[in-house]
């Protein structure tokens, strides 16, 4: 199955450069900002056996599924999706899923964008020593006026896209295997860096407790669901880049050990990160926090205080950028994929539309960040309307998809072509498509539906309160008595 387009997507330069890809992609931020505070709220090591468990059986293997697809149909999300189910009782579906790749990886790419502009200018505002630590509400302040500024969210975002840019445009093995090559490095090295400051600096032994020590009692239902929801969004699933990179992955890359071996990585880079973290947060006495809260408030209290704030807190910045750079250039290469085929752009026009269309839907996510934050439809603003359109209807929905063409439509021929292997393995695999990733589409579904009505029960009643505490401050008071008798 070979579609006229292979040519104009080409191959990594070697199996090494696709593992370097495949890392950069799914190492992202999440590893740093969630995932290692819901392992220390729900039961520290208990709950990474869990997690580690689901994204064996539910998150790797819809990633060599999606590889399987590049890997077989050399081509981008659209064309991969028609050609894999072309001759199916899918066939009509195919496109339209690819399609759902695109507006997906586009609205990350937007909210990466406007994030990494964010840690690029803390990375500056904490060499100029521009970051009040003296209290959480000046911190607070800070960044609450930069969020609330869409015109400095747009600005840093051009800035990062920027970054972006210089790379798309130079062509996959002049530009983007080389930075790939230089930046997983340098990852690396300032997570070691940053590590040996954290242990020197901090409280690495409380850390460590809080990430490692077994505590099932406080795991329950709740956070087994968290670990399934981590393991479910973790490995960048659903959105197409995935499937660009099997569109490039070599002939003899093994599917397993690049599937694995990533989930392992990612695993152990956020359990590093974490400590890091938690040992810089933890040295101050604070309370764990998360998101944004954690990022870009708690974490600028900590530098503060330390003897070299000002070039830790720099360093830590420049590792959050390149670990937001890293996984958008790979999710910019789904869309430049897709308009080298439709349209048969060459490689620099298409880096060009593919930055526009990406600062466009940046804007788009920094003014939810700031003028339309207020702005509520259906009791969600427009940020949390990204959020439940990406990750609790999209994505979900095309893993359900991949998860029934590769568990139940495609021939195990095809199949075995495409992953490199057969037997027992084969028949795991595909169980786990077939019964295992469904139940957890449904969970993930169930679950997007409940915040949905948690948020807007809590807005809708948040409103109805400052409605009647209106009514009540512009109500006439009456001098007339009561009318209640007090015996004496």
């Amino acid at each position: 199955m070979r579609p006229q387009t292979q040519q104009s997507l080409g191959f990594w330069g070697s199996r090494w450069t696709f593992a370097l890809a495949l890392a950069g992609l799914v190492v992202g931020l999440g590893n740093i900002w969630r995932l290692p505070t819901a392992m220390g709220e729900h039961g520290g090591a208990a709950f990474l056996v869990v997690y580690c468990l689901l994204l064996l059986v539910i998150g790797v293997p819809v990633l060599m599924a999606e590889l399987m697809l590049g890997r077989t149909s050399r081509s981008g999300p659209v064309s991969a999706m028609r050609l894999m189910t072309r001759g199916t009782s899918l066939e009509s579906a195919g496109p339209w899923v690819g399609r759902g790749m695109l507006v997906t990886v586009v609205l990350l790419l937007g909210f990466y964008a406007v994030v990494g502009g964010m840690a690029l200018a803390y990375i500056f505002r904490a060499a100029l020593g521009e970051l009040p630590g003296d209290s959480t509400q000046a911190t607070f302040l800070v960044f609450d006026r930069f969020r609330s500024s869409a015109l400095d969210l747009v600005i840093w975002q051009v800035l990062f896209l920027l970054l972006l840019f210089l790379v798309t445009f130079k062509g996959l093995r002049r530009g983007l295997q080389r930075s790939l090559r230089m930046v997983m490095p340098i990852t690396l090295l300032l997570l070691v860096i940053l590590m040996v400051v954290a242990i020197s600096l901090g409280d690495a032994g409380q850390a460590g407790r809080y990430l490692l020590s077994f505590r099932w009692e406080e795991l329950g239902w709740d956070g087994a669901l968290n670990a399934l929801v981590h393991a479910f969004y973790t490995l960048t699933i659903g959105v197409g880049a995935v499937l660009i990179l099997g569109a490039y992955m070599p002939v003899r890359g093994s599917m397993r050990v690049s599937a694995v071996g990533v989930a392992l990585v990612d695993t152990l880079l956020a359990v590093l990160a974490g400590i890091l973290v938690f040992s810089l947060v933890f040295a101050q006495q604070m309370s764990p926090s998360r998101g944004f809260e954690l990022l870009f408030i708690a974490l600028p209290q900590s530098f503060d205080a330390l003897g070299a704030g000002q070039l830790v807190g720099s360093m830590f910045y420049v590792l959050v950028v390149v670990v937001a750079w890293s996984s958008a250039l790979v999710m910019m290469e789904a869309i430049i994929g897709w308009l080298s085929e439709k349209w048969n752009y060459h490689r620099e026009p298409a880096a060009v539309a593919v930055t526009v269309l990406v600062g466009l839907a940046g804007v788009f996510v920094a003014f939810s960040f700031s003028h339309w934050s207020e702005l509520y439809i259906l009791g969600q603003n427009a940020f949390e309307w990204i959020n439940t359109l990406t990750s609790a209807l999209l994505i979900p929905a095309i893993v359900l998809f991949v998860a029934v063409l590769c568990g139940w439509v495609l021939p195990v021929a095809t199949l075995v072509r495409g992953l490199g292997f057969s037997g027992p393995s084969l028949l795991i695999w595909r169980h786990c498509l077939r019964y295992l990733v469904p139940v957890a589409v449904l969970i993930m579904f169930v679950q997007g539906v409940h915040e949905y009505g948690a948020r807007a029960c809590e807005r809708a009643t948040l409103i109805w309160c400052e409605q009647a505490a209106a009514e009540l401050e512009t109500a006439p008071v009456s001098d007339e008595p009561l009318g209640i008798e007090v015996s004496p």
